[in-house]
């Protein structure tokens, strides 16, 4: 965590005060990441360390339905 700034290249340009917060372009951004990344598709060899057995509890969703679910849940 030390080193999490410089890690993901945050600059440390001084206060963000006056930055207005737009989560709504923020939440597009990672569901455009989580989509490019295929988080939604079984991928044989791919798992977390600690599921190396995964169950696809989401194989009966489509995508697009399982994103829409996100997005009507997230509060702006």
């Amino acid at each position: 965590m030390d080193t999490f700034d410089a890690d993901n290249k945050i600059s440390d340009s001084g206060s963000s005060a006056h930055n207005v917060p737009n989560s709504r372009a923020d939440m597009n951004i990672i569901l455009k990441e989580l989509q490019e990344m295929s988080i939604f598709t079984e991928i044989t060899g791919r798992y977390y360390p600690s599921f190396p057995n995964p169950r696809n509890i989401l194989h009966a969703k489509p995508s697009a339905v399982i994103i829409d679910w996100i997005q009507g849940h997230v509060k702006f």
